[in-house]
């Protein structure tokens, strides 16, 4: 029996599936999908059925929709009229997808040719490194510029950390400097997400010490380790 696949790892396999799916006007065995992208049989039909059958636009009629056909073991996916056209994006829509995007290559979150690389070879930047690039290029240099200062710089370390133990709902230990007491405190907190804002990175979450929910800012955690410890506080942030 396959292992259910996280929310991150599902979302990840679903957003490969369509387009893969929908370039066979025959449709694909629902076999092939499992074994092509590791997508556990009974995840794939669910999210078939219960997730990509209602995307679409306003409002939402069967003519804006994206048609999925799941018969005799096979999978059909057709593009409703409206996504055959080119998306044309205003300058704040392009930005806000550029931010976004920084976002995720700030925390490491893309696939790259790091490991396969052999030595004394130039790493290929990964593909949304290579699309930000172009989209960058296109919105121009203020757009660039505006989106490095929103983002700030995050440390990887850290980041690696709270990105595990957000993974395996657990919780971590962090030495944390706090300004306005000038104090160093350990504290245990339960990760709910990590975010930046105004170019400051943030981890918000249940603090043990405080018995509540706080924000903690990344570039003043000076260790962080995760625990083996179930997060318990599902709810926070």
């Amino acid at each position: 029996m396959s292992a259910r696949l996280n929310a991150r790892d599902r979302l990840a396999r679903l957003l490969s599936v369509i387009p893969w799916v929908a370039d066979q006007p025959d449709g694909v065995p629902i076999d092939d999908i499992v074994a092509r992208f590791a997508y556990p049989r009974t995840q794939l039909l669910e999210d078939l059925q219960e997730i990509v059958f209602f995307v679409g636009v306003h409002p939402f009629t069967p003519d804006s929709l994206i048609e999925v056909d799941v018969s005799d073991d096979q999978v059909s996916i057709r593009y409703a009229d409206w996504f055959s056209r080119p998306l044309r994006l205003s300058p704040e829509d392009g930005a806000r997808l550029l931010t976004a995007g920084r976002s995720v290559l700030a925390m490491g979150d893309t696939d790259d040719d790091s490991d396969s690389a052999d030595e004394g070879e130039t790493e290929a930047p990964s593909p949304l490194l290579r699309a930000l690039t172009k989209l960058g290029t296109a919105l121009g240099e203020g757009a660039e510029q505006a989106v490095d200062v929103r983002l700030g710089t995050a440390p990887a370390d850290t980041l690696g950390v709270l990105r595990d133990a957000l993974e395996r709902g657990v919780q971590v230990e962090l030495a944390y400097y706090s300004y306005g007491r000038d104090e160093l405190s350990e504290r245990r907190v339960e990760p709910a997400k990590v975010f930046s804002d105004q170019g400051n990175w943030y981890l918000s979450g249940w603090c043990h010490r405080a018995e509540g929910e706080r924000v903690f800012r990344l570039d003043r955690i000076r260790t962080a380790a995760a625990t083996d410890i179930p997060v318990e506080h599902s709810d926070a942030g």
